[in-house]
């Protein structure tokens, strides 16, 4: 069932997708199940999304919410969610594919938010700045791809986006990589920036923000 120590009673079917009324330490889940609250305030048991240590969540937000300064979140499955955070988390996408569904729907407001191992998309051509820095830090790194139906990385407000391994590319019309203002950056290591092959510009820099490229391509 992937269920340990789930009471058989009238508000559980024992089977692992049964309801409870409290997600309390009564109960104990194995290893990617959570706890999804039901609008009667009941809670179902579910196969999670996410999972910190050995505790599961049942979206990637709510791991998100529920993280402390250097843990580190692991996508179990893939999701289409969007969230903003100020801490300074790791997020291992274990080979999944996060969906960005908003606009500026990975963001970094404050601490470092690093992110390895996975695919970052956006829904559609309605959503604009997949990955943005909005006065904190966002580490792209080693096996990611984002890839943008628009823009693909924005940094603002003294924030700051290093692509660190990661290949990042963009859409046709749209410039892939920006940062305005003073104190904003980005900053290229390793892995590439690939723009749209038209008439706009890779990676912009203005307003006192600055653009580096250390290693890595950027390319139209």
């Amino acid at each position: 069932s992937g269920v340990k120590n789930i009471a058989k009673n009238t508000n559980s079917d024992c089977n692992g997708i049964g309801t409870v009324t409290s997600a309390s330490n009564t109960y104990t889940l194995s290893d990617g199940y959570a706890w999804e609250k039901q609008s009667n305030n009941t809670y179902k048991v579910i196969e999670a999304v996410a999972q910190i240590g050995n505790v599961g969540y049942a979206s990637l937000a709510d791991a998100i919410a529920a993280a402390s300064d250097n843990d580190t979140i692991k996508l179990l499955a893939d999701t289409t969610e969007h969230f903003a955070t100020g801490k300074t988390i790791a997020l291992d996408l274990g080979g999944k594919t996060l969906t960005v569904d908003a606009s500026e729907g990975v963001q970094s407001t404050g601490g470092t938010l690093t992110i390895t191992n996975g695919t970052v998309k956006s829904a559609d051509n309605t959503v604009d700045d997949v990955i943005s820095a909005k006065g904190g830090n966002v580490v792209l790194g080693t096996d990611l791809t984002v890839t943008a139906d628009t823009s693909a990385i924005y940094a603002y407000s003294g924030g700051k986006v290093t692509v660190d391994g990661a290949t990042v590319t963009g859409a046709s019309k749209y410039t892939t990589a920006f940062a305005t203002g003073t104190g904003s950056a980005i900053e290229v290591k390793s892995g590439s920036i690939t723009g749209p092959n038209d008439n706009h510009v890779t990676l912009v820099a203005n307003n006192g923000a600055t653009a580096t490229v250390s290693g890595g391509t950027v390319t139209s």
